[in-house]
Formats: structure tokens, C-alpha cells, sequence
């Protein structure tokens, strides 16, 4: 979570982020890995002359890793 304060002259008066994710190791073996993660983040705003606005998203993601050169 993160929160700043601007003044006047910065336009936002309060722009807010909340993060939170996980990750989820699939598969495993002496050829790699398989790897599932996802996030979720949601930033609100509020301006100096009362309007406001909010964007929500996730992200997914699948992940192959290759196992280092021996």
C-alpha cells in the first residue's frame, strides 16, 4: 500500500495504491520449472476540486524456467 500527498500546484491532492499477489510454483524437475503468479492492484485519485477516480487490475502470468547450464 503507498499513499502521497501533492500540493495545489501538483493536481492530484491524493493518489493511493493497494498490491497484493502470489506466486505458485506448478512443476519441478532437473528440466526446469513451471511457474504460476498473479496480481491484483487497485490506484485511486482524488484531485484538488473533488473529483475522483479509481483503476483496477490483474495480472496473470505462466513461467518456464530453464534449468542453469552445468
Amino acid at each position: 500500500m503507498g499513499e502521497d500527498y501533492a500540493d495545489r500546484n501538483a493536481g492530484n491532492r491524493l493518489a493511493r495504491e493497494y498490491t497484493f499477489g502470489a506466486r505458485n510454483r506448478l512443476w519441478s524437475a532437473r528440466e526446469g520449472e513451471l511457474m504460476l503468479n498473479a496480481q491484483f492492484s487497485q490506484l485511486d485519485r482524488a484531485v484538488w476540486d473533488g473529483r475522483s477516480g479509481a483503476m483496477t487490475y490483474v495480472m496473470g502470468g505462466l513461467r518456464y524456467a530453464f534449468p542453469p547450464a552445468r
